[in-house]
């Protein structure tokens, strides 16, 4: 059995602690090393593990985020705690910006400056700008639709395709904090979606478009149903089949619907939803039956 324990040094009244441990202040995990303690206080080596479902990449085409971020030489309090507000920059990482992504939201905000309030348990992030974290693939996709074998196969119809234009919303900042599981949590988060359009998943090759600038507001961790929304709706057009499948040749049916008010609304989860009118439009299913064959004799 082996047992590993800090080193400890300690010489003239000053500690050294040289082995990494793991502390916990107001929910945000940390790991210290080259802990020093002495009569002018305590320091050490610090990194910030950010919470479950929150985290930073170099670049704006990287899928790989890191799960936590060096904070350099920091001063601790009488309980080994970092104290204070404290600046993550990308020169710690040798990157020029970061781009932070939490899982609720297909969006990477672009930062240069991430501020951890130690006594908050939160993480505020400077936005410089905002990205779909798809739009470089898609784009590619695009570029080489000519190209491809079958080129209807780079139409990506998708749900969270109303996220691909969107505005960049500088100084419009993202609050993200820890819960007490150590979960994040979007406490605050704004995303302005300007007049657009896309062609949804499901329902299949829905096209919705809306004429006036939209958002999606996330408050406490859930989509603020208030404050989301996707104004100026068009109406948008419904197909459906209108036969069985034994009879495959048979036209495809439509309908219009008209938005209540003109607006699609944000459902708590990120859907979207709207009262509104159709136009009357037929269902129809014209099945075949083939019945069995009976011969029955003819008297002479």
């Amino acid at each position: 059995m082996r047992l590993n324990f800090p080193v400890l040094c300690c010489c003239l009244a000053i500690c050294h602690v040289i082995m990494a441990d793991t502390g916990v202040v107001h929910g945000v995990r940390f790991t210290r090393e080259n802990v020093v303690t002495g009569p002018g206080g305590t320091t050490a080596t610090v990194r910030v593990i950010f919470p479950a479902g929150f985290g930073v990449s170099k670049a704006r085409t990287s899928r790989r985020l890191l799960g936590d971020f060096p904070l350099g030489t920091l001063t601790l309090d009488a309980e080994l705690n970092p104290t204070g507000t404290i600046s993550l920059t990308p020169a710690a990482v040798s990157a020029t910006a970061l781009f932070a992504v939490h899982e609720q939201l297909p969006v990477a905000f672009e930062t240069t400056l991430i501020v951890w309030d130690v006594a908050a348990g939160t993480f505020d992030v400077r936005r410089d700008d905002t990205h779909y974290v798809r739009e470089d693939e898609l784009a590619n996709l695009a570029a080489w639709q000519s190209s491809l074998v079958e080129p209807s196969a780079a139409e990506r119809p998708s749900n969270e395709a109303v996220f691909r234009q969107l505005a960049a919303s500088p100084m419009v900042n993202v609050l993200v904090s820890a819960d007490a599981n150590g979960r994040a949590v979007l406490t605050t988060a704004r995303v302005d979606l300007p007049a657009s359009s896309f062609v949804s998943h499901f329902p299949a090759d829905v096209t919705v478009a809306w004429a006036q600038p939209g958002a999606l507001v996330m408050t406490a961790g859930v989509v603020d149903a208030a404050l989301s929304s996707l104004p100026g709706a068009a109406q948008t057009t419904f197909t459906y089949r209108t036969h069985c499948p034994a009879k495959p040749a048979a036209p495809a049916g439509s309908f219009a619907f008209t938005p209540a008010g003109g607006e699609w609304k944000f459902t708590s989860d990120g859907g979207l939803r709207a009262e509104g009118t159709v136009t009357s439009a037929p269902l129809i299913c014209v099945p075949e039956f083939s019945l069995p064959r009976v011969d029955v004799p003819v008297p002479p």
